[in-house]
């Protein structure tokens, strides 16, 4: 009987001593975190935010890559901007692809063969569709963060039709994709913002200096391959890497998982 009381007192012991641990470690991770429980429990919040956040600029990428695609297979080729009836980029990508995000309606009212701020034209800049919405950041409500890398071997380029497949299509302004769609980049999430109409898009020199990318004041940004598949970059990225993602052509050998 004089040995129960002790067994008793070893787990009481035992679990006092557990709590303490645990006591420790979640002070250690508020500390870490910014002081404090409350500062733990503000820090996982933030993350919770900044990942709901990232999930939904994902879905609107993809989303916006899946209607790409689907022009594709309904016109032989990406869509590209709109031109004017003077052989100049009227209106973006963007508009060319309205009628497979359940835009037909306003895809109706544009008069495509002009620019996005003619008369008719600038009066629907205020109807920007909500998946051109990036949560991620704060913006004119008739502007939008994605974006294409047109030109210096990019996989776009104003006046030219970019094609998923060699078979078929050819000449002097269609452009392919011999690097593979799984490894050639289509849309990114610009930090910069632009009237969602307007055909001004990431001017791309090969081995030049990269646009930022991204919302300002998030760790990572959004970025849609050709093949449809979404994916999040560091900021800090190497940019030999991300030249070689945004190459159609570039043959490189350059790993982007």
């Amino acid at each position: 009987m004089a040995t129960q009381p002790r067994r008793q007192t070893s787990v009481v012991g035992s679990i006092l001593k557990a709590l303490f641990i645990v006591f420790v470690i979640i002070s250690v991770l508020a500390l870490l975190c910014g002081g404090g429980i409350i500062g733990l429990m503000f820090c996982g919040v933030g993350k919770v935010r900044e990942s709901a956040s990232e999930v939904a600029s994902s879905t609107n990428a993809k989303q916006l890559a899946h209607a790409m695609h689907n022009y594709h297979d309904t016109n032989g080729h990406m869509p590209a901007s709109l031109m004017t009836k003077d052989g100049k980029p009227g209106l973006s990508w963007r508009v060319a692809i309205l009628p497979y995000i359940d835009q037909q309606a306003l895809y109706d009212q544009f008069k495509l063969d002009e620019p996005w701020n003619s008369p008719n034209n600038i009066k629907l800049l205020d109807k920007m569709p909500q998946i051109l919405v990036n949560p991620r950041m704060t913006h004119p409500a008739n502007e939008t963060c994605y974006r294409i890398f047109v030109g210096g071997g990019a996989m776009f380029e104003h006046g030219k039709k970019t094609r998923l497949s060699p078979i078929g299509m050819s000449g002097p302004d269609v452009i392919f994709i011999p690097d593979g769609t799984a490894n050639t980049l289509m849309i990114a999430e610009a930090t910069g913002t632009i009237p969602w109409t307007m055909p001004v898009e990431l001017e791309y020199v090969h081995g030049g200096p990269l646009p930022p990318l991204g919302p300002a004041n998030e760790s990572n940004f959004v970025v849609a391959f050709a093949d449809g598949s979404v994916r999040a970059f560091p900021r800090g990225i190497d940019p030999e890497r991300l030249h070689a993602a945004i190459t159609a052509a570039g043959s490189e050998t350059i790993s982007l998982k």
